[in-house]
This record gives structure tokens, sequence and C-alpha cells, in this order.
């Protein structure tokens, strides 16, 4: 048995969530605790600044089909309270965070996570789209790399002000 279980980012991995909060449940000593941070996938924007037609919207409404068509929705996090209480945990606390996805915010702390999240993303955007694509939108590899170069240049634009909570 543990005293605590961490777990970080496990979207697009786990397809029974509930099921994992109470093997995690069982797993853990009298009093230990389970930790999960993970971003909600919803992509947010407070000033609309991102036009409704932009390729970051349209890729977030996208990404999410495919995720719910693979059995591992990104509105996930979004339960993770309910599941643990359901499981039996007391004392359930949830946190949220506006992650800017590019540095335009002014405060300069999250101006860094936002050059941080810009530069994950970037990075990042491939590894986590194209089987997605493939698999739950029936895309070709060639469709997904010229849509998602339009998704970085949206990224990279400071002007958006989106981000992931």
């Amino acid at each position: 048995t543990f005293d605590l279980i961490f777990a970080r980012d496990l979207l697009f991995s786990i397809r029974d969530w509930p099921r994992l909060v109470s093997q995690a449940y069982a797993a853990l000593k009298p009093g230990g605790w389970l930790e999960f941070e993970s971003i909600y996938g919803v992509l947010g924007c407070d000033d609309d600044s991102l036009p409704g037609d932009a390729a970051f919207r349209q890729y977030d409404t996208l990404i999410r089909e495919a995720a719910v068509k693979n059995g591992t929705p990104l509105e996930a996090p979004g339960e993770y309270a309910r599941w643990m209480r359901e499981a039996g945990f007391e004392g359930v606390e949830q946190r949220v965070y506006k992650i800017p996805s590019n540095p335009w915010a002014r405060d300069k702390r999250l101006k860094m996570v936002g050059m941080f999240e810009m530069e994950n993303f970037l990075r990042g955007i491939e590894g986590m789209s194209f089987r997605l694509f493939e698999k739950g939108l029936g895309w070709s590899g060639m469709e997904t790399k010229v849509f998602l170069a339009s998704v970085k240049k949206d990224v990279r634009n400071l002007r958006y002000h989106m981000y992931y909570p």
C-alpha cells in the first residue's frame, strides 16, 4: 500500500477513470493521498481575441471529437473530484488555474508559463494529434500536417489570448 499516488497529464491514456480512482483508493493506506494534475482539455479565451474561425478553435473541436471516439474524452479532468468522492475519498479539493497557451499574459509569471506552454505545444502537437486524427477522424497524415501548420501559426500569435484551464 502507498501513502501517495500521483499522476499528471494522463489525457489520451485512460479509458475508465472511475476504475482507476477506485484502484488508487484500494491501494492507498488509510489517510493516504491521491493527486491528479491535468489540463481540462477545453480551450478558453475570455476576451474573444481568438476568432471563431481560427484554426486553433477548429483544432480544439476536432481533437475533442477524436478523443471521444478514442474513448479518452478531454473533459474527464472536470470529473476527477466527483469520481474521487464516489470512490470514498474525503476532503477532496479541486484547484483550477488558467494556463496561457502562449506568452500573452501581462503577469510576469504567467507570461513565463505561457512561453513554456507554447513551446511544449508546438513541439508536441504532432505526437498528440496524428494518430487521433487518423483513427478518430479518418484524416490522412498530409491533411493533418497541413492543418497543424495553421494551428501552430495561431499558437504563435500573441494577439490571441487563449488558455487551457
